[in-house]
């Protein structure tokens, strides 16, 4: 009889034992979740008029009418 209460209480300390470890473990994802990423922001995209290459507008090569692919086609349409 005194080994099965031996063993009784062995067991429920292992149970509780084990609950507060997931427990733990699960307050730690929680606070240790990485934070999203910020979404990138859109990039206005331009047509060259001479070739009609899609390029995005910070790489494009501005004109008096409009933004050009390459310097060669902004000379060739303004002169």
């Amino acid at each position: 009889m005194k080994y099965l209460v031996v063993l009784l209480v062995v067991v429920i300390g292992f149970w509780l034992w084990r609950n507060r470890r997931a427990e733990d473990a699960a307050d730690r994802a929680e606070t240790h979740r990485p934070a999203e990423a910020p979404a990138p922001a859109l990039l206005e995209i331009v047509a060259c008029p001479i070739c009609g290459l899609h390029l995005p507008a910070n790489e494009s090569v501005a004109g008096q009418r409009a933004r050009y692919c390459s310097t060669d086609h902004r000379r060739q349409a303004e002169g």
